[in-house]
């Protein structure tokens, strides 16, 4: 029984959701697909949301933080 995602996997995910064809349905049915449980596919994708949403934030005030630096 799967219960951890690949980089690979993880980072495929990230880029769907860059590029806008991520759907959280169709991702959860397949892990499911590929022998993950419900519930554990379900909290492994949306722990990929969060993570992209965490590099999203970092990465705005990374920008921030620059151009406050060259003021």
């Amino acid at each position: 029984m799967n219960n951890e995602l690949t980089y690979s996997e993880i980072q495929d995910l990230k880029k769907k959701l860059k590029v806008g064809e991520f759907d959280i349905d169709l991702e959860i049915n397949n892990l499911i697909c590929l022998g993950f449980e419900q519930h554990t596919a379900k909290e492994l994708v949306i722990d990929v949301i969060r993570s992209y949403k965490r590099d999203l934030l970092y990465k705005a005030n990374e920008k921030i933080d620059f151009s406050d630096r060259n003021v």
